[in-house]
């Protein structure tokens, strides 16, 4: 009877270890898009996808990004300006999204559109560090707000050099930036990729659901025809499309703890079924 014991006890012990375990390497803070990563930059994820530079509020146009738009095209995306109104026929046609600097309010239909469209996998990818009508009515609707203060000028710290969009790029550089991301009014479930000198959020990210948001503040100062041959940032310009083309692998903000749990219960019972049964099989040697 003793004997027993003894088992059980050696089989409580293995069984809260290996929960101990799963549960510490299952673990993931508040942001998944740093720490639950499973997916890596493939240019051929760009192969026929669609990009729509908008236009119709006024914003700027591509005129001054021809090396990046190239590049994205030799990449196999097809691109265009969009100059008509936002619905979601419309966005259907698109896999990812661009607005520049300037322009005017959008509607809300085509606001709802946007989101509605984001949610289901599309990417937006909203440049330039001096927020216009459009790109602030954008991105006040997703809870992120600007601060017009002007950021110090010069090379970013990149907050986590494992994000794939840093795959390859060391040095980033911003050039005299207008503008930041003002992380205090913001959504808490943005993520803030790089900072000026003086700690402003320069680039961000947010994950909704299946879909994606990139801002780049200071698109003056990396990835248009000007700046773009500086440094690493021709490589960033490049990585941004990949990453805006890579499905999410998760769901923040919407199912990922759940998902994470449910994980980690599945791992939990597998594990113990294994531990149980070569237990099992020990204690019928011994009889």
């Amino acid at each position: 009877m003793k004997k027993n014991k003894n088992e059980f006890f050696i089989l409580g012990i293995l069984i809260l270890s290996f929960l101990s375990l799963t549960i510490t390497c299952f673990q993931i803070p508040n942001s998944y898009a740093s720490n639950f990563r499973i997916q890596t930059l493939d240019q051929n994820n760009l192969v026929n996808k669609s990009v729509g530079w908008i236009i119709y509020h006024g914003e700027d146009d591509n005129s001054t990004y021809t090396v990046t738009v190239n590049d994205l095209k030799a990449f196999g995306a097809e691109f265009s300006q969009i100059n008509s109104e936002i619905t979601q026929i419309l966005l259907s046609s698109y896999d990812i999204l661009v607005i520049e600097e300037g322009g005017t309010d959008w509607l809300n239909s085509e606001l709802i559109a946007l989101d509605s469209w984001i949610k289901q996998g599309g990417a937006l990818y909203i440049l330039g560090d001096q927020p216009g009508d459009s790109q602030s009515n954008v991105s006040l609707y997703f809870n992120v707000y600007y601060n017009t203060t002007d950021p110090l000028a010069g090379l970013l710290t990149i907050e986590d050099s494992t994000h794939d969009l840093f795959e390859n790029v060391t040095n980033i550089d911003c050039f005299f930036p207008s503008a930041s991301i003002d992380e205090i009014q913001s959504t808490a479930s943005l993520e803030v990729l790089a900072r000026s000198g003086d700690n402003a959020a320069i680039l961000a990210a947010l994950l909704i659901q299946n879909g994606r948001i990139l801002w780049n503040i200071d698109s003056d100062g990396t990835i248009n025809d000007f700046n773009i041959g500086f440094a690493d940032h021709r490589q960033f310009a490049n990585n941004s499309w990949i990453w805006l083309a890579t499905p999410n692998p998760y769901t923040p903000g919407n199912g990922g703890d759940n998902m994470i749990i449910i994980i980690i219960i599945i791992s939990s019972i597998a594990g113990v079924a294994v531990i149980g049964t070569i237990i099992g099989i020990y204690l019928k040697k011994r009889k």
